[in-house]
C-alpha cells in the first residue's frame, strides 16, 4: 500500500528534525517541530519538547531571511507539503534547474504541473502550465529592486512567481514561496533571484485557486 504523501511528509520532517538536533542546528529543529505541531504532531509518537534554550526565535534570524517569512495559513495542505519538499531539496546555490525543482516539489505533494514538451528548462514559459494545474494570477509587475513586489501583494505559502527573461537572464525564473521564504533549486534570500542586471524584468505571481482543485 502506498503511503499517503502527507504522512510521508510528516515522517520526513520528523527524521529531519531529529537529525537537526543531533548536528546542533536548533533553528531547523524548532522550525520543523512547529510545523509538525500545527498539523497533528508526528506519526510515530508524541511530539518531543522544544529543542532547548539555544533555539533561535524567528525574530533573531538574519534580516533578509526574516523579511521573507510569512505565517499566512493556506487552505490546501498540499501546498505546505510542496513547500517543505522545496526547502528540503534546495541546494546552497543555483544549478540552473529552477523550473524542474519547483515543478517536482508540487508533484511530490500531489499537484501535477506538466513539463513543457519543448524548452523544459525555460522558466519564463511555465505560466500556462501552472494555469492548467489550477493556479491563477494574483499579482504582476516589473522588477525595481531585489525585494520589491506588486503593491498590495502579500505572499502565501505555495505561491509561484514566474519571471520573464532579458538579455542577461534569457530563460527567466520560477520560484515557490515557502515557510522559509522564496525557494527554487536553491534557497533564495530575495524575491528577485539575480544579484544584478534585473531591472525592468516583468513577473507574474500565481496562487492555487480555492475553487478549482488541482488533480
Amino acid at each position: 500500500m502506498t503511503e499517503d504523501p502527507f504522512d510521508a511528509w510528516r515522517r520526513a520532517l520528523e527524521i529531519d528534525m531529529k537529525d537537526a538536533q543531533r548536528r546542533g542546528d536548533p533553528f531547523t529543529a524548532e522550525s520543523n517541530e512547529r510545523v509538525l505541531r500545527s498539523h497533528g504532531g508526528m506519526p510515530n509518537g508524541p511530539t518531543p519538547s522544544p529543542p532547548g534554550e539555544q533555539a533561535r526565535s524567528p525574530t533573531s534570524a538574519a534580516p533578509a531571511e526574516t523579511a521573507n517569512r510569512d505565517q499566512t495559513p493556506t487552505s490546501d495542505p498540499r501546498l505546505l507539503v510542496a513547500a517543505e519538499w522545496a526547502v528540503r531539496r534546495a541546494r546552497p546555490d543555483s544549478i540552473g534547474k529552477c523550473a524542474t525543482y519547483v515543478r517536482e516539489a508540487f508533484g511530490l505533494a500531489g499537484i501535477t504541473v506538466h513539463v513543457l514538451p519543448t524548452k523544459p528548462g525555460e522558466g519564463r514559459l511555465y505560466g500556462p502550465q501552472y494555469e492548467s494545474a489550477g493556479f491563477v494570477a494574483v499579482a504582476q509587475g516589473v522588477v525595481q529592486t531585489r525585494d520589491s513586489t506588486a503593491d498590495g501583494y502579500s505572499p502565501e505559502v505555495g505561491d509561484v512567481a514566474i519571471f520573464q527573461g532579458n538579455a542577461a537572464h534569457g530563460a527567466g525564473h520560477v520560484e515557490l514561496y515557502t515557510q522559509s521564504g522564496w525557494v527554487s533549486d536553491y534557497k533564495q534570500y530575495h524575491f528577485v533571484p539575480w544579484p544584478k542586471n534585473f531591472a525592468g524584468v516583468s513577473y507574474k505571481i500565481y496562487r492555487l485557486s480555492r475553487s478549482k482543485p488541482s488533480s
